[in-house]
């Protein structure tokens, strides 16, 4: 056999551990599974649960198959037990307990899915296998979602949390949802005061917009607003970064009057400068009038 072909048929291999006191009981799941026939199957046995738990300390498994009624364990602290060991494998409860709640009970705790004996054939057997397995992967593929999720929005918030911006976390129906420590000088309350509050300006993603915020002591705010759409704990949500501009806008304001000013000034002493060149001329000719003793009205024809 080619090398390619045993690494082939080795990645085909479902490693199985069952744990499982009774010899007949083993005997027959290891029938059933050979003649199943369209997987393979390795399957390796503990007769005890701390011989089961050490096993799978030491050695890679795909599924453990595990009864409820062993000689040094009993009922669902069975699946507590090897769930504690190996949180990453699926578990399928194989057992002779007969019991309806029972077995809704080991699902809730992490159980795949839970078996009679007497009731199970080969191909109900590794087809429970394949399942488990299958469903153990998505469900931990999802709770490593959750918690890169769960994750992002933790940066998240310790970012709006820090920044010197007012931030606020606003739902799709614009009630506020979180408001960062800044936001309480812009608002002039406390920041815990904000969530549940209506945001009553728009929320559409755009850039630098200003906003004229009234404030909780009277007062009115200026603010440039920017929104983006982002998710909070699973929804989606606005953040509002808010930037307060109140100060500068006054100060453009007051820039603006001195430049009027300005303009007044300079306006008036072009006027000035008319009128004193006029005089000017007024007054040397009265002076010229005076030195010639001439009657002003002969000196203006």
């Amino acid at each position: 056999m080619m090398e390619s072909d045993i690494r082939n048929r080795k990645s085909n291999i479902v490693d199985v551990l069952l744990i499982e006191d009774d010899e007949e009981d083993v005997m027959l799941l290891r029938e059933m599974l050979d003649e199943a026939g369209r997987s393979l199957f390795n399957l390796e046995c503990a007769d005890r649960l701390q011989a089961g738990l050490e096993y799978l300390a030491k050695n890679p498994v795909d599924v453990i198959m595990l009864d409820l009624n062993l000689l040094d364990s009993y009922g669902l602290e069975t699946i507590d037990a090897v769930a504690a060991q190996a949180p990453e494998l699926p578990i399928l409860v194989l057992t002779g307990l007969d019991d309806e709640m029972l077995g809704v009970k080991a699902l809730q705790k992490g159980a795949q899915d839970y078996l009679v004996k007497g009731r199970v054939n080969g191909d109900l057997l590794t087809r429970s296998i394949r399942y488990a397995i299958e469903r153990h992967l998505m469900l931990m593929e999802l709770k490593h979602h959750a918690e890169e999720l769960h994750a992002s929005e933790e940066r998240l918030h310790a970012i709006i949390e820090q920044n010197a911006d007012a931030m606020l976390v606003i739902n799709q129906d614009g009630i506020i949802l979180f408001a960062n420590p800044a936001a309480e000088l812009l608002f002039g309350c406390a920041a815990d005061k904000l969530p549940g509050e209506l945001f009553s300006f728009p929320l559409a993603a755009t850039g630098g917009k200003e906003i004229h915020i009234p404030r909780k002591d009277d007062k009115t705010a200026i603010a440039e607003i920017r929104v983006t759409n982002i998710q909070w704990e699973g929804k989606g949500a606005y953040l509002a970064c808010l930037r307060d501009i109140t100060q500068r806008k006054q100060m453009e304001e007051e820039l603006l009057k001195i430049q009027k000013l300005e303009s007044i000034g300079i306006l008036a002493g072009g006027i000035a400068h008319d009128l004193n060149n006029f005089l000017t001329a007024i007054v040397g000719n009265i002076s010229l009038a005076m030195m010639n003793e001439c009657p002003l009205e002969k000196m203006w024809k």
